[in-house]
């Protein structure tokens, strides 16, 4: 329990906070208020995320990069997973879907069928 002193100056004057809980300001005073990542059981290297409901734990993370060196009027498909996409010019990307930590990921090229070849350097 997390009691201020009575009558002393700051944020946790005569507050008297339960386990799990945690001081927050509601817009006219300080108050103790449940704490909304208490109840959460996260594995080591899990990162909190803000879901439909709320908080919670996810060891899935998005894979982006950045493609450069694409000749114009070319395409490339971008394949994560089974999710692919096309891009057309250089520049960043994002897969729409999440990999899971610590697990291989199959990623792919899929050239464009109707990419001109490119010269030999």
């Amino acid at each position: 329990m997390l009691t201020g002193p009575a009558g002393a100056a700051g944020v946790a004057a005569g507050l008297s906070c339960n386990t799990n809980q945690v001081i927050r300001w509601n817009g006219s005073a300080w108050a103790c208020v449940d704490d909304v990542l208490a109840t959460l059981n996260c594995d080591v290297g899990d990162r909190l995320v803000r879901g439909a409901n709320g908080w919670e734990c996810s060891n899935s993370y998005s894979v982006s990069g950045n493609l450069t060196g694409m000749d114009s009027g070319n395409s490339v498909g971008l394949v994560l997973n089974g999710v692919s996409f096309t891009m057309s010019a250089n520049g960043l990307f994002t897969f729409p879907n999440e990999v899971e930590a610590g697990r291989p990921t199959p990623f792919r090229f899929k050239p464009s069928p109707l990419a001109a070849p490119r010269p030999a350097r």
